[in-house]
């Protein structure tokens, strides 16, 4: 990586990290209904923005902008003009938003390349909790990171979307025939005793990683904009299911409505189970279903 580019990095995080200090004397400030809204709005927008299939759009005086190719050098600095605002207004679900996706950005550029699958894809994630955690507005802002209190009928529910997206998964690689390669090279090259407790563990903390994401983050703030509603599960349901389309399993349209269908299901049951606990457990499952077919369907042997 250039130096220039690492340096410019390391700047934006110093600025996003001195930003967020601002964000502990925010606590008693109040934000307008309509604030909070456009902010979260926004933000989704820019975060959706990057998910959607390449477009390339022209702009005055001959300027082009590749979407989502372009994506990852414009979000920081978008994001990082939008957290004053945030914290002027003391919109921690949106600083909080914010902050999750900064750090899927920017951290890629900075941590060493040829990182385990798992640790580059769940830095991000370690990076906003030990924030969030570390600063008491946020803190105190997470009400969604709790076990909840799962019902009958939502085990129940777990239970049948557990079943439905493994038919879901089985039946989109036996039919959309994807093309595993992408997948296949992030596993890692272990004994058989050692592969069958990385998928596990694999599934367990790629779930969770999500879960805290999407469920968490993403759905705590449109519910602090729109209402705790059956809106709200829908819109998280449908970034979550945009995310999928470029190198998501499954991925490619199929991916999103599949994936979309079963962000739906955890919205659901994050709602009704006030916490993470049963999404989380279920969606391990589903992830556990999904390296199966990896591994299942590999071509090179794992050694």
């Amino acid at each position: 990586m250039p130096v220039e580019r690492a340096h410019l990095q390391l700047n934006q995080c110093q600025v996003t990290i001195l930003l967020l200090r601002l964000a502990a004397m925010s606590e008693n400030a109040s934000t307008a209904a309509w604030t909070n809204r456009i902010l979260v709005l926004v933000t989704l927008c820019l975060i959706g923005a990057n998910f959607v299939p390449k477009t390339r759009l022209s702009l005055p005086g001959d300027f082009i902008v590749n979407l989502p190719a372009d994506m990852p050098s414009i979000m920081p600095w978008a994001m990082l003009i939008l957290l004053p605002f945030a914290i002027q207004f003391g919109d921690l679900r949106t600083v909080q938003l914010v902050l999750l996706f900064l750090a899927q950005w920017l951290l890629p550029g900075i941590i060493p390349r040829n990182q385990p699958f798992l640790v580059s894809k769940c830095a991000s994630v370690v990076l906003y909790l030990y924030l969030a955690l570390l600063i008491a507005p946020l803190r105190r802002s997470m009400d969604w990171f709790r076990f909840g209190q799962p019902s009958r009928n939502m085990l129940i529910f777990a239970v049948v979307v557990v079943l439905l997206s493994a038919l879901g998964l089985i039946g989109w690689v036996h039919f959309a025939n994807p093309s595993m390669a992408e997948h296949v090279s992030k596993l890692p090259r272990l004994s058989p005793q050692k592969f069958a407790v990385y998928m596990g563990g694999f599934a367990m903390i790629n779930a969770l990683q999500e879960e805290i994401m999407w469920r968490g983050v993403v759905m705590g703030a449109i519910d602090s904009a729109i209402g705790a509603g059956i809106i709200s599960i829908i819109i998280q349901a449908a970034i979550f299911g945009m995310a999928h389309f470029n190198g998501g399993f499954p991925g490619g349209w199929a991916g999103v409505g599949l994936a979309g269908s079963f962000g739906l299901g955890m919205g659901i049951l994050r709602r009704y189970t006030r916490g993470l606990l049963l999404p989380w457990v279920v969606h391990s499952a589903a992830d556990f279903v999904v390296i199966s077919l990896v591994v299942h369907f590999a071509s090179q042997p794992l050694v």
